[in-house]
């Protein structure tokens, strides 16, 4: 499960209703919570390793091309472009290397000879 933050899901591309979003009240949420638990846990409590960095956030902080940042993670450009527009996420090792670029790019980029 891709977890992010109010403000990073709210500059994602369409990916979900966000007017919807916006028009849920902390009643509708208990409700929800109330109604299956394991569905909406409370936020709080989830760790920060739950958090996907938002890939099109993280280029343009790197101030990278698409294809810049996919050669440099080599990988291909449709699998970034899939991340940014939410055809797809990434998983697994992706995830963990997005988070070390996100934390320490100077290292990440000097490891991959970039």
């Amino acid at each position: 499960m891709v977890r992010y933050t109010y403000e990073e899901a709210m500059r994602l591309p369409v990916y979900f209703d966000k007017a919807k979003v916006e028009a849920t009240t902390d009643e509708d949420i208990a409700r929800q919570i109330a109604e299956d638990p394991d569905v909406a846990p409370d936020m709080t409590t989830l760790p920060d390793s739950w958090r996907v960095p938002v890939p099109a956030i993280l280029r343009k902080k790197l101030g990278m091309t698409q294809e810049r940042i996919a050669k440099v993670l080599h990988i291909s450009v449709g699998t970034w472009r899939n991340w940014e527009q939410g055809r797809s996420f990434p998983y697994g090792p992706a995830i963990a290397l997005l988070r070390v670029l996100e934390k320490s790019p100077k290292t990440v980029l000097k490891a991959l000879n970039n």
